[in-house]
This record gives C-alpha cells, structure tokens and sequence, in this order.
C-alpha cells in the first residue's frame, strides 16, 4: 500500500533556501501561486501520471531504509522536482546513503536537501553541530529540515523546547540559513 502526505505551503519561496538558484525560484514562483508538495513514501511502486498532474510540484523523503532506488525508474515515469533525504539522527547517526544519492540526485537535475531527525537524549546544540558537518549545506541545496517528532513518552515541554531552540538557534548562527520545522502533529 503506498503511502502519500501532502503538506499545503502559502509561500513559494519558502521552500528554497536563499542560495537556491535564484532562475529555478522564480520559474517556480511564476509557475505556482503556491506550492503543493507531494511526497511519496514508497518508492518500490510508481506514482501514476494522474497523481503528478494533481501537483504542481512533487517530491520524495527518503532515507536508508529505502535501500535499493532504480533511478533510472524513478527519473524516467516520474522524476521529482527534489528529494528530502535524512542527513542525520541524533548525535551519533549518520544516514550511510546520503552523500552518494545527493551526488544522483544533483548528476539527474533533481533540487536535493537534508533533514535531520531529532533525538530527545542528547543536546540540541551537539545535534545541530552534528547535522551541520554531515550535511554540508551548499549553495543549490533546498533549505534543510529539522525532523522531530510527538511521541507518547517524552521528558518535559521545557526541555523539548529548550532543546529545540537550542538546534535552531546552534544552526542559524552557523550557517545563516533557517530551518524549515516538519513535525509529525
């Protein structure tokens, strides 16, 4: 069964980050009052035609759990405008697939960015900092994603925020670029 989330974004631009190239922002923005953001879970089956004419702009979160991606497949039935790919977790996990399929992504024109999910037992701070060498951010790249996710046991609303604003603040302060917050409530 395939599984499909759909987020409604008002702005446009929001999307990109400020390096993006700045001729693919605005055909984009010129093309779209605002921005439909199809992202497809399973990539062992195809998304029909029908699905992608129902959104201007598509595309794919993945990780190494989606070991084996025919990108031949993908690029010629259904290439997506980018790809979201989990950079990092916590302090210590580094997503094994993630530089060779931003190297693919970029080498078939597809716009690429970075998520990291976060972890509750380690510090905001050292998580950004961890994100922030694994991801290597650059120019093209869309803006990266902080992943963090409700769970039925979790420490303190002051601590979860703390900690958060910790990797916010950690991350902009770095780079200069604002993360995009995806949240699974």
């Amino acid at each position: 069964m395939r599984l499909s989330l759909v987020l409604f974004l008002f702005c446009s631009l929001a999307l990109f980050s400020q390096n993006t190239q700045l001729n693919d922002s605005i055909a984009l923005q010129r093309k779209l009052d605002s921005i439909y953001i199809h992202i497809h879970y399973d990539t062992s089956s195809t998304v029909e035609k029908s699905d992608i004419d129902s959104f201007p702009v598509w595309g794919i979160d993945i990780s190494y759990y989606q070991r084996k991606i025919n990108w031949d497949t993908v690029v010629f039935y259904n290439k997506p405008f980018f790809i979201y790919h989990k950079a990092s977790e916590g302090l210590t996990i580094t997503d094994t697939l993630y530089k060779k399929r931003k190297k693919i992504a970029q080498d078939k024109g597809i716009l690429f960015g970075a998520y990291h999910f976060f972890s509750y037992r380690t510090k905001g701070y050292d998580q950004a900092m961890h994100f922030i060498k694994v991801a290597d951010i650059q120019p093209g790249d869309l803006t990266p994603v902080l992943d963090f996710e409700i769970r039925m046991r979790m420490p303190s609303k002051a601590y979860v925020i703390r900690e958060l604003k910790s990797f916010l603040n950690t991350f902009y302060k770095q780079t200069g670029i604002k993360t995009i917050i995806y949240c699974n409530n």
